[in-house]
């Protein structure tokens, strides 16, 4: 049984009437007709009771009719659901994300910017190293990832969206020394003790980022798993951390924010993706967030 023949069957039972239905689906009559008979020599039993008057379902039309509805409804949705799959609005999407992303609201923003254009897409999120995100983007377990920016090289299918750029700040306990200051130049830190956000492979490319920011590398160094730790660390005396200014959102008891003044790099962040993306809902969110933010 072919669609087509449901969807003839069912012409013919609103309009009972083999003319006007064959109107009604552009097509002639004879063929409507012929269409009809193969449909019931298929079923075993004529679906209409005819006479040169009137057409009238039979007993098996009458109970073939709310079926052959049912399909025709179900076979709607289906094509509306590929359809709007094929568009992006449907199915399901994985982003990754590194804390500082989540902290400095973008994430937050590109979803809630998503979600408002594509509100039955599924959203899954995971925190991840930014490393670790680039190799699950190849091998395809993870849609989107959201990283800082070290301008590091990358493999050559992985695709490297700048989504925007921060100054840096100095997070410090209010008891130090330099947190009156009303910026900190980048020489005046040379002693202290840093805390990173750096995780096992990942600790070498932030490292250098850190040396480039502020002309040398720290001597002085703890390495902790997440952004909350580093400004925990930082608010309780325990080192000083170089964070991006967005960070200066999250009101922390005990905190001081400084600008540092000579800075040598701002903080750039970055969505990573497959370059030869084929999902529709992948592309549509790129399309959607992929202008940078907070560019200053």
């Amino acid at each position: 049984m072919e669609l087509r023949h449901v969807r003839y069957f069912l012409a013919v039972a609103s309009e009972m009437h083999f003319g006007r239905a064959a109107a009604r689906l552009n097509i002639a009559q004879p063929a409507l007709s012929i269409q009809i008979k193969a449909l019931e020599e298929e079923l075993g039993g004529a679906l209409f009771d005819r006479t040169s008057r009137q057409v009238a379902l039979s007993p098996m039309g009458q109970i073939f009719l709310p079926e052959a509805q049912k399909i025709m409804d179900q076979a709607n949705q289906a094509r509306d659901a590929a359809r709007r799959a094929a568009k992006g609005e449907l199915g399901s999407i994985r982003i990754g994300f590194v804390g500082n992303a989540f902290f400095s609201g973008l994430l937050s923003q590109d979803l809630r910017q998503f979600r408002a254009a594509c509100p039955d897409v599924s959203i899954e999120l995971c925190e991840l190293p930014a490393r670790k995100q680039a190799d699950q983007i190849m091998h395809r377990t993870l849609d989107i990832g959201y990283v800082p920016d070290f301008n590091t090289p990358r493999h050559p299918d992985i695709l490297c969206q700048p989504t925007g750029a921060w100054p840096f700040v100095v997070a410090l306990s209010p008891d130090h020394a330099l947190a009156s200051q009303s910026a900190i130049r980048a020489d005046a830190l040379r002693d202290e003790r840093f805390v990173i956000y750096a995780l096992g492979e990942d600790d070498g490319d932030h490292l250098q980022h850190i040396a480039a920011i502020l002309g040398y590398m720290p001597q002085h160094i703890t390495h902790v798993a997440n952004t909350l730790t580093v400004l925990t660390m930082a608010s309780a005396g325990l080192g000083i951390a170089v964070v991006p200014e967005t960070l200066s959102e999250i009101r922390i008891a005990g905190m001081c924010y400084v600008p540092l003044a000579d800075a040598r790099q701002t903080s750039q962040a970055a969505i990573l993706s497959a370059r030869h993306q084929v999902s529709p809902i992948v592309l549509r969110y790129l399309d959607i967030v992929g202008q940078p933010k907070g560019v200053k």
